[in-house]
Parts: C-alpha cells; structure tokens; sequence
C-alpha cells in the first residue's frame, strides 16, 4: 500500500512539475484619486518570473488605452532589469514608445544581452516602465494594457495574464 501510494504521488508530482504559471503584468497607478490637471504616475509591474533561473523577459510591446478625454500622455521612464548593466537605449536595450492621442501609448523594449545573462542576472518581479499622464477633465478612465508581445529570454513567445485598474479624477474644487 506504502508502494502504491508512493507511485501516486510522484506521478501527481511529475505531472504538475511541467506545468508553467503565466507572467503577470500589472497596471499600478501610485495614486487611485487624482484632481483635474494633475499628474498620474503609471507603473507597469511583470511577476511570476524565475529568479535567477528560465523565464525571464527578453522583449515587450505593449499598449496602453485610457479615455483620452481625461488623460494625456506626457511621458515615460523604461525599468533597469531588460537593461540590466544601465549602458542606456541604443547599447543595453531598444526602447520606444508613441502616444497617439486617440487611444494611449504604445511602448516596448528590447533587451540585447545574452539569454544566459538575463535568466542569471534578471528579478522575478520588476518595473517594465512608468508612464507619466496627467488628468485633462474630471470622470473616471480604465488604464487597460494589451499585450501585442512579450517573449523570453530567448525570443520565445512568453504567456502571461493582465490585471488593468482604472483611475478616478476629480473637479478641481
């Protein structure tokens, strides 16, 4: 019976040792509330890497839509982990973002170390980007992120999840 049961679990255990969590990239506002011409700070969050270890993030394209009624974008600050030595956009990474003004910003990144470099060296949690808004008009706006591509660290497609939120501005009083 000790057998059996021993048999049952590592075949349990082996089945669910293949089995890979999805990357979850996060929509974070630093504020939830903001006044009628004021700035909003947007932080994009991926979790549920490795650390140390396979999957990591070699490159991201990514939109991000919000009511361009009440927002506009002004800005953006790429994270350090697809650069991780900080040798800057052109020698560490590619970066580019394009706001449209009809719909939000498109932005992404492309690392240029090395596959081992970035499973080695690259947190299970970290900051893609902060995009700076600020507020135009009073009303509440989703701050929704649409994949268009997310790959490893070896320019393999990445799965992942998304968690949007949205953002309340209010009349300057």
């Amino acid at each position: 019976m000790k057998k059996q049961l021993l048999v049952l679990v590592l075949a349990i255990s082996c089945l669910y040792s293949g089995v890979s969590r999805a990357a979850l990239i996060s929509v974070l506002p630093q504020q939830s509330q903001i006044t009628k011409g004021q700035d909003l700070v947007v932080d994009i969050v991926v979790s549920d890497l490795g650390a140390g270890i396979a999957k990591s993030v070699g490159a991201f394209d990514l939109n991000l839509s919000f009511n361009t009624d009440l927002l506009s974008y002004n800005s953006i600050r790429f994270g350090n982990q697809l650069d991780i030595f900080g040798f800057g956009n052109g020698f560490g990474s590619l970066q580019y973002s394009a706001g449209d003004g009809v719909h939000g910003v498109n932005f992404g990144e492309l690392s240029l170390y090395s596959a081992k470099q970035l499973n080695e060296l690259q947190q299970s949690s970290f900051l893609l980007a902060s995009l700076t808004l600020t507020s135009l008009a009073a009303g509440s706006s989703d701050l929704s992120l649409a994949i268009l591509s997310l790959a490893d660290a070896e320019g393999q497609a990445l799965s992942s999840q998304i968690a949007d939120t949205n953002i309340n501005i209010q009349a300057v009083p």
